[in-house]
């Protein structure tokens, strides 16, 4: 097995990238041919047209590794015609990266389709797998399965038996060779990553179709590295790409078991204010700048470790950006949160302070339950509970803060409340 780079990228990769260390494989001529009418298609825009000849030639080729990917790229190109049609676009791609789950592409495009239409509504989500294997659709109701399991853990019982399910309607004795479930799922660091940089920058030209390519690397850690451009527009648009990068650094840390540190490349369209009026368009400028002043003094305050200032400065920030820029002050904020309760729990030799930990992280997690790295935050905190359990010490907690008046402190108990009724079973 060829030794896999310690990189991924964010945008589209060329669909010829794929095949470049692929065997070399023989291909019948009836094969060939509906391969070639597939790809034909898939250049003419005929997306149905593509996608039956190329799972016709899958099929027929003995399910080869390569016709996968080009099955997997005729489904993503029908998908991105779904773009008012929510639900097509995540039966197509999830389809795409049932053949392909490889492809960075279409990961990130799956990863959209599902924060749409389901958000960390994992119930929801679950309900949508099990109709897609009634309806017939065994390989959308796998990805939506191994998407649950991801995201909750390996002891989804329901998820589980709904992959088996598929498999079974799909005919199919073990996973096929391109679906390699052990790899590393790295489509929500992507959509994090990309929902930071779209939310991090104001296009210096409003109206002006132009395009920033830049790449840069992110250590275990979250630090930035190496950040350059790789496609020019001019030195405006190209300054602006680079302080965007600047303003969303730090990035989050890995999971364990990433690896040491990974390479990204993003696309910056500075189109993105095309189709609004002059005059919105000048006040959505003005509130994204207005915006970036109150993150930067913010990034300053965390530098100094004065977490609680930045915490406020974010939530400043919030109040006047634009919808654009809201996730990715957010995610901030909740990073702001977590640094808070971990400043407080290390102080007087381990002793913690567990009430004023425990507002940061519930704080944090009413904004973001599903991330995983204060989910075990919380975890930690909660061993300095002395005899009492996890959700009692939860419960002792809520009933202190649920009475306060303030919107901090309801913030706070709402985030205690979902916990208790996430853990409490």
């Amino acid at each position: 097995m060829a030794k896999q780079k310690n990189s991924f990228f964010l945008g589209a990769l060329l669909a010829l990238s794929l095949c470049l260390n692929s065997p070399a494989f023989a291909l019948s001529e009836e094969v060939s041919k509906l391969r070639l009418e597939g790809k034909e298609a898939l250049q003419a825009g005929k997306y149905t047209e593509s996608i039956d000849a190329c799972k016709k030639a899958y099929f027929q080729s003995g399910q080869d590794e390569l016709l996968a990917k080009d099955l997997a790229e005729a489904y993503f190109a029908r998908a991105k015609t779904h773009e008012n049609s929510p639900e097509d676009m995540l039966d197509d791609v999830c389809i795409a990266t049932f053949y392909d789950n490889d492809a960075r592409h279409i990961i990130l495009l799956k990863g959209k389709a599902i924060s749409r239409l389901f958000g960390v509504d994992w119930d929801k989500q679950l309900q949508a797998a099990k109709k897609a294997l009634e309806d017939n659709k065994p390989e959308v109701a796998i990805i939506l399965a191994t998407e649950l399991i991801y995201s909750q853990g390996a002891t989804e019982a329901d998820a589980k038996d709904i992959l088996q399910a598929a498999l079974k309607k799909l005919d199919l004795k073990a996973w096929p060779k391109n679906w390699q479930r052990d790899k590393i799922d790295y489509s929500h660091y992507m959509n994090t990553i990309s929902t930071w940089l779209r939310g991090a920058w104001a296009p210096p030209s409003a109206g002006k179709s132009s395009r920033v390519e830049v790449r840069f690397d992110i250590k275990r850690n979250g630090e930035l590295k190496n950040l350059k451009v790789i496609q020019s527009d001019n030195p405006t648009t190209d300054k602006a790409a680079m302080d965007a990068v600047r303003l969303a650094e730090p990035f989050r840390p890995f999971e364990k078991g990433w690896p040491e540190q990974v390479a990204i490349e993003f696309n910056f369209d500075y189109n993105q204010h095309a189709n609004v009026a002059e005059g919105e368009r000048n006040k959505l400028v003005k509130k994204t700048l207005d915006g970036i002043k109150i993150i930067e003094e913010a990034k300053r305050a965390s530098k100094r470790k004065d977490f609680d200032e930045a915490a406020k400065k974010f939530e400043e920030a919030i109040e006047v950006a634009t919808p654009k820029s809201k996730a990715f002050i957010v995610g901030k904020l909740v990073d702001s949160l977590i640094n808070q309760g971990d400043k407080l729990m290390s102080k007087d030799a381990g002793e913690a302070p567990l009430d004023d930990v425990l507002k940061c992280y519930m704080r944090a997690y009413t904004l973001e339950p599903d991330y995983w790295l204060l989910k075990e935050k919380i975890d930690i905190a909660l061993t300095k509970s002395g005899n009492t359990t996890p959700v009692e010490t939860v419960r002792k907690f809520y009933s202190k803060v649920a009475s306060e008046p303030s919107n901090a402190d309801k913030q706070i108990a709402a985030g205690a409340n979902r916990w208790i009724s996430e853990h409490d079973k």
